[in-house]
């Protein structure tokens, strides 16, 4: 009898330190993915601010040149590289959108973490006072910032496929202006000017979504190590 009580109590203290190690373990990889994430989200703001300014600069230059002579040398340039910045943030409005994805997964993960860790604290009865109500607010906090990925992603992909839609439309044009030649009116610049404009609009709403991104991020950030204390303070 007395054997198998220091067995029970051997086991329980086993598996006791197994759970403290395993939770451990998941708030490092939580901390790490929130230090990645807002890596990730300066990056992005850095990036969309430097496009930005390029593209807006191409964009006045473009106007400048219209109201001149639209078949200059100069006007056939800046058309090209208006052309290839939007190819390229095209290309990177996509990897956002993708990374979104890959977020909303691992915030659906940590989720059903903090769900697993109330139900063993229900369990446990382990006698650590607050314990189940701290696990409580790690999973709202963990619901809510589920919630909050899945509308960011929303979001991010809208904007993707609106300025899909920008270019499409530019591109529709430009065949147009392209055909005229020397006899493009001024309707069809008008035109072009104003998806332009559209398109730098859309980019300074990505700019403010970036900034929304990393301010949830850095938040997230500070609960994972709230929990980490509060884990501490409980072996």
């Amino acid at each position: 009898m007395k054997t198998k009580l220091i067995t029970l109590t051997l086991l329980s203290i086993f598996m006791a330190t197994s759970v403290v190690q395993a939770q451990k373990l998941i708030n490092r990889k939580e901390k790490k993915k929130d230090k990645r994430e807002i890596s990730a989200d300066g990056k992005a703001l850095q990036d969309d601010r430097r496009d930005l300014g390029r593209l807006t600069e191409l964009v006045m230059e473009w106007d400048t040149l219209r109201k001149i002579n639209d078949d200059s040398p100069a006007m056939k340039r800046v058309e090209q590289e208006i052309a290839a910045e939007l190819r390229k943030d095209l290309a990177e409005a996509k990897v956002e959108v993708k990374q979104s994805q890959k977020e909303i997964k691992e915030s659906e993960a940590e989720l059903r973490r903090s769900k697993r860790e109330v139900r063993r604290e229900r369990r446990d009865k382990d006698g650590h006072r607050g314990a189940l109500r701290d696990d409580r607010r790690d999973k709202r906090d963990d619901r809510r910032d589920l919630k909050d990925d899945v509308r960011d992603a929303e979001v991010k992909e809208k904007m993707a496929e609106e300025k899909m839609a920008v270019v499409e439309d530019l591109v529709m044009l430009q065949k147009k202006i392209d055909a005229a030649g020397d006899r493009a009116d001024k309707v069809l610049r008008k035109e072009q000017k104003e998806l332009l404009e559209k398109y730098l609009k859309l980019s300074q709403q990505e700019l403010e979504q970036d900034k929304k991104e990393k301010k949830e991020d850095v938040r997230e950030l500070r609960e994972d190590r709230r929990e980490t204390r509060e884990d501490r303070r409980r072996r």
